[in-house]
């Protein structure tokens, strides 16, 4: 995955291209971070992978809200992923 990024970066000739995969890769990175320090609360009598699970589902709902500013939506994020795949 790491190469691939790489080949992609480097072959793309449009400067707005590389700076969406730029925006992207940032992105994932910060995110990955935070979603690794989260743990459940204490009392918490499930899985951590459970309790991520429903974490994922409230933001999906949270974003499904958001019909005002596509932008921002799940969906729009990764539509400039998957270009870059």
């Amino acid at each position: 995955m790491r190469d691939s990024w790489r080949e992609q970066f480097e072959n793309t000739q449009n400067d707005t291209q590389k700076n969406e995969l730029i925006l992207a890769l940032l992105t994932l990175k910060k995110a990955k971070y935070y979603w690794n320090q989260i743990q459940p609360p204490s009392d918490w009598t499930s899985s951590v992978q459970t309790f991520k699970e429903q974490l994922l589902l409230e933001i999906g709902r949270f974003y499904s809200e958001q019909s005002n500013h596509t932008k921002y939506h799940i969906p729009c994020f990764f539509k400039i992923l998957r270009q870059f795949a």
